[in-house]
């Protein structure tokens, strides 16, 4: 049975989310012919059945019960399946890709009632578009399991299937819900003019993440936090490369040429799966999933949405989130908790508006934290859990100041304990390193908001920095105002946001250690003690 999901705040596109597991779609025999050329063509000898690569067999279907095969003819899922697109998801000004995309999947049995793809004028990207006046819950679409691109459907249809279930390098990097094996995938499919995929994959656009920027870019950014923790994400990229490259181009040369299998490609292929990965499992199971969904991915983000959806072995089913009139966007919410940081570098675009999980980092300096040490070492002093994460060399976190701008009082707190003083010294202190870390920016909010406007219509590097800059600065200035208010007033002003969830450890993801709280923020403020 289909579970249906309806919900708000939480990610149907996710970064480096988990996924849950699906159950696996069998290939019909009529895809034997394409995939017995797809073989053929990069070397990798197909089965007695011709319905497979060679050991690319399908996995016993799981919790006992039976597979269902499905149907799709051999022309839908190849080049040659890429004809006219049918009206009622045709746009007239969209894109070629976008129109081989849609008459692609009609031939394998998709459905589009009252909606349409088209570019978007924020960031050259696509977005989804209401045909007609819509109701909530109104059907808009149907895509079969068998074009999701998903562990399930590559360990059947694609022709490194095989190599993700018997070498052992790639599976010691590629392990099934890590990700990488639909990252790996996607490279080779990109470059295999025979892909099953090819209607997809054709018309993916390229990643726009920081990852990718020159430095000169990310100097834009003015938040040393920021660029080193994009750099820290590239490199991470990298050194995944660098444990797969050059030993598959190497074992498998005519799978993986090295002249194409670069850095770059491999870069693209991560950054494309970790902003467009959707959650294709069913929500009875709790194996994770990877998986990207043709079409769907065309919806953007717009937070507190609910999405709504029905997903099993055979489909994906998507309402319409909102009543629509025609010719509106249609979004859906890619997590109402998410940062600005977090959408930046996993999906590439700033977000619009508000975001009330965006924050700035309160550390103390390296000094500072091992002075605290020795303290409470030579005191025999048992360090109490808020103050583990100051004393952690990677982090030295003591705190977090939300997208309004209110200081807590267990932050103030916590610095009296750290510094052995009062609220109004601990108060004080923040305010100078806030101060110091305003006196060094190379701008102020008001002229970022001026360069800004400039840039109207535009989106580029500078364009997307601007907007940054503008978040974290808006932090700051009312973190300002506020512990002013506290100078004069002994007291924090009154209307807490009650949106901005980030103010001390407590409100933070429990799930999340210390390190990986620091590094969502926009901006760090360094306290010397």
């Amino acid at each position: 049975m289909p579970t249906t999901a309806v919900w708000g705040g939480c990610a149907v596109v996710m970064g480096i989310a988990v996924m849950l597991a699906i159950e696996h779609p069998a290939v019909n025999e009529a895809v034997g012919p394409l995939i017995e050329t797809a073989c053929r063509s990069v070397g990798v000898p197909p089965s007695s059945s011709s319905t497979t690569c060679d050991p690319c067999v399908c996995p016993p279907p799981r919790n006992g019960e039976t597979a269902t095969p499905t149907t799709v003819s051999a022309s839908a899922l190849s080049e040659g399946g890429a004809t006219a697109a049918a009206a009622d998801a045709a746009d007239p000004d969209a894109d070629p890709e976008y129109t081989a995309m849609v008459a692609w999947l009609r031939k394998g049995g998709a459905t589009f009632q009252g909606v349409s793809g088209r570019r978007s004028l924020a960031g050259g990207g696509r977005a989804l578009v209401a045909t007609k006046d819509l109701q909530q819950g109104e059907h808009l679409f149907t895509i079969p399991a068998n074009f999701w691109f998903s562990e399930d459907t590559v360990a059947t249809g694609s022709a490194i299937g095989g190599l993700l279930r018997t070498d052992e390098v790639v599976m010691r990097h590629c392990r099934r819900g890590n990700g990488w094996g639909l990252i790996l995938a996607l490279d080779f499919e990109r470059h295999n003019r025979w892909s099953p995929w090819r209607g997809y994959i054709d018309g993916l656009p390229d990643p726009t993440s920081p990852i990718t920027w020159p430095e000169a870019s990310l100097k834009l950014f003015q938040s040393r936090h920021l660029v080193k923790k994009t750099k820290s994400l590239r490199k991470y990229i990298h050194d995944k490369y660098d444990e797969l490259f050059p030993y598959l181009s190497s074992e498998y040369p005519e799978m993986f040429p090295a002249e194409l299998h670069t850095l770059e490609s491999f870069t693209w292929a991560t950054l494309s799966v970790w902003g467009r990965a959707f959650d294709v499992g069913m929500w009875n199971s709790t194996e994770t999933m990877w998986g990207m969904m043709p079409f769907a991915d065309y919806a953007n983000h717009e937070p507190y949405t609910n999405n709504e959806y029905s997903i099993d072995v055979n489909g994906y089913d998507f309402a319409a989130p909102q009543a629509k009139d025609a010719g509106d966007e249609i979004f859906i919410s890619y997590g109402d908790g998410k940062t600005t940081y977090h959408f930046l570098l996993f999906y590439g675009f700033v977000p619009e508006g508000f975001e009330a999980g965006d924050y700035v980092t309160i550390t103390v300096s390296k000094g500072s934290a091992q002075r605290l040490s020795a303290r409470l070492l030579s005191e025999n002093s048992i360090v109490p859990p808020e103050l583990e994460a100051a004393l952690d060399d990677t982090t030295r976190l003591v705190g977090f100041v939300g997208a309004d701008g209110i200081v807590g009082d267990e932050l103030l707190a916590l610095f009296t304990a750290v510094g052995k003083g009062t609220k109004s010294t601990a108060a004080a202190l923040l305010n100078r390193a806030l101060q110091r870390e305003l006196d060094g920016l190379p701008t102020t909010l008001a002229e970022d908001k001026a360069a800004l406007v400039t840039k109207a219509g535009i989106y580029d590097d500078e364009s997307v920095a601007l907007s940054v800059c503008i978040r974290f600065k808006l932090i700051l200035l009312k973190m300002q105002a506020n512990l002013k208010h506290w100078a004069v007033h002994s007291e924090w002003p009154t209307g807490r946001d009650e949106r901005s969830i980030i103010y001390h450890f407590a409100d933070g993801d429990v799930n999340m250690s210390p390190n990986e709280a620091a590094s969502e923020g926009l901006f760090t403020i360094v306290v010397d003690v």
